[in-house]
């Protein structure tokens, strides 16, 4: 498994015990490193929540330009993108 793939599965990992514990209704098993967040469901006020968590959990900046670039997706495999 490449670094990268790694690191997206972690990432994952991280959104899903959020996501279980705080959006119970929310099918996670679903969720995949593709997954959009927002087009998947999640309430985008949580969704921000989310990524602040994971900037300071994972030391990551997530900027919105660079989230721009990918058209505002939100998925682990995007957001493993902005590892140093």
């Amino acid at each position: 498994m490449s670094e990268n793939k790694s690191y997206s599965d972690n990432i994952l990992t991280y959104i899903k015990d959020i996501l279980s514990n705080e959006s119970p209704e929310l099918n996670i098993q679903d969720i995949d490193i593709n997954t959009d967040l927002i087009e998947f469901g999640v309430e985008s006020i949580q969704v921000l929540s989310i990524l602040s968590s994971i900037e300071e959990e994972f030391k990551l900046e997530i900027n919105l330009e660079e989230l721009e670039k990918n058209n505002f997706i939100i998925s682990a495999k995007v957001i493993a993108n902005f590892k140093n």
